[in-house]
């Protein structure tokens, strides 16, 4: 992530990154957990991927004058996230890197194939 004043993108006090975005969410991704694995049918070569979640938005806004992004810059510890959490989830990702033949999809096709399988578990609103 590269971060700058202007940006979405940055660091909470602990060093976790965060995305600021425009509707006010401050959000977190924390990797849980990654590791090669294979296809069970082709025996293609993979990776998957878990990674945990936070979203959070300011629960009480009362005399703030920062509103979208300006407001959710103002969560900058773990603290801050925890206690806004909006809600809350596992991603998990299956990306496996697969052949096919070549020119299947047009003279230029080189028949490599990277698939990506996105999955959601433990999602809990806060």
């Amino acid at each position: 992530l590269a971060a700058d004043e202007g940006g979405s993108f940055g660091w909470l006090e602990d060093g976790t990154s965060v995305v600021y975005q425009t509707n006010g969410i401050a959000r977190t991704e924390e990797p849980i957990l990654s590791k090669p694995i294979k296809c069970s049918i082709t025996n293609a070569p993979g990776h998957y991927m878990e990674t945990k979640m936070l979203v959070a938005r300011l629960h009480d806004t009362t005399n703030m004058v920062e509103s979208g992004m300006a407001r959710a810059k103002t969560m900058r510890t773990r603290k801050d996230i925890e206690d806004n959490l909006f809600y809350s989830f596992t991603s998990c990702w299956q990306i496996y890197a697969c052949t096919a033949p070549v020119s299947e999809l047009g003279e230029d096709d080189s028949g490599e194939r990277i698939l990506v399988r996105r999955s959601v578990k433990d999602f809990q609103q806060h």
